[in-house]
């Protein structure tokens, strides 16, 4: 009989915090309608974060911003735990004793300037207000603020596959301070900077698809953000009753040399990522800073392939803005070497 009225004072206590929960909601909009701010509206993966903070305070026994939780260090990193998406946060949070009013943590919060600029701020649009009452008799309150993403995305799905190709090894004496790039059917695949003595070692991939492909090869100062001059190319033939062939074009610049040309085929291991979800406003796709292709609003899906083996690769996904900028909404680092993708930081 005990255990049965320990539980039901459990499930009280519990029904007791969330009507604490909803007054601060509803005194921090009334603070907000006196200065003639717009109300917050409550949002629920929000306020899984709030509750998550305030309990994970209580049982580790900090008061912080910071979590020591592995992977839950700072606010944005919680909201992301939670399924969020917010192109800004900010965060209050409190400890009084037990029995303390809704207008206990507000009127706090208000004497301090910088959590008063959380209560007040006009760009918020949601919310999400968490507590938790721990064993030491402190009850615990964290209200996150929050401007929703317009770009919304499922958690990515990721495929290791084998696919065979060709790989062409270049090295190029291209001068000191210089840097080569290639690109197949005029797409970015790689760079590389020369060493002390002015050479460049580059490999370009060919996947192993019937036909041609034109090659080029690019250079330009190091550190520089100018143009890709062009030095190099050829043609990449493959076909089924044939070898497949490389048939170089000149070499342009005077200054530059072909050491040597080598062709390999490879069987690679190839990382693709799946991401689908939905925008309020047209979006672009960009994998280690080049553009690979942009969606109107609305549902979108794209799949990012990326050799395997091959280190760190960054996806955005962003908003175009003037000329050929855009803005980040989500970033993702995929590790080539595991095989795994995290959602990264966008700042």
């Amino acid at each position: 009989m005990s255990s049965v009225n320990a539980s039901m004072r459990k499930h009280a206590a519990s029904i007791q915090i969330v009507d604490e929960e909803v007054a601060v909601l509803a005194a921090v909009n009334r603070y907000r309608a006196s200065v003639a701010v717009s109300a917050l509206a409550n949002d629920p993966l929000l306020t899984a974060a709030a509750r998550a903070h305030s309990r994970a305070m209580a049982e580790h026994r900090f008061f912080s911003h910071h979590s020591p939780l592995p992977g839950l260090r700072h606010p944005s990193d919680r909201i992301r735990a939670a399924g969020g998406a917010f192109d800004a946060t900010g965060e209050n949070i409190a400890m009084y004793p037990a029995g303390a009013t809704a207008d206990d943590f507000v009127d706090g919060w208000i004497r301090s300037p910088g959590h008063r600029e959380n209560i007040v701020g006009p760009d918020w649009t949601r919310t999400g207000v968490g507590m938790h009452l721990g064993q030491d008799g402190r009850l615990y309150a964290t209200q996150l603020f929050g401007i929703p993403s317009p770009v919304r995305i499922e958690p990515p799905t990721v495929r290791v596959s084998e696919e065979t190709g060709h790989s062409i090894r270049f090295s190029i004496a291209c001068g000191n301070g210089y840097e080569v790039a290639t690109f197949v059917r005029n797409g970015f695949i790689g760079s590389g900077v020369a060493d002390g003595s002015g050479v460049a070692e580059i490999n370009v991939w060919i996947p192993d698809e019937e036909g041609i492909a034109h090659v080029g090869l690019a250079r330009r100062r190091v550190g520089v953000e100018d143009a890709w001059i062009g030095i190099h190319d050829g043609i990449f033939r493959t076909s089924p009753t044939a070898s497949p062939s490389w048939d170089p074009g000149p070499t342009m610049g005077a200054d530059v040399r072909i050491l040597s040309t080598r062709m390999y085929r490879v069987v690679r291991p190839c990382i693709h990522v799946t991401f689908r979800g939905e925008a309020d406003v047209s979006i672009v796709i960009v994998v280690d800073g080049v553009e690979i292709t942009r969606f109107p609003a609305g549902a979108f899906e794209t799949a990012v392939t990326v050799p395997g083996a091959s280190g760190a690769h960054i996806v955005d996904v962003g908003i175009p803005a003037d000329g050929n900028s855009y803005r980040v909404c989500r970033r993702f680092d995929i590790n080539a070497d595991q095989g795994t993708i995290r959602e990264g930081e966008c700042g």
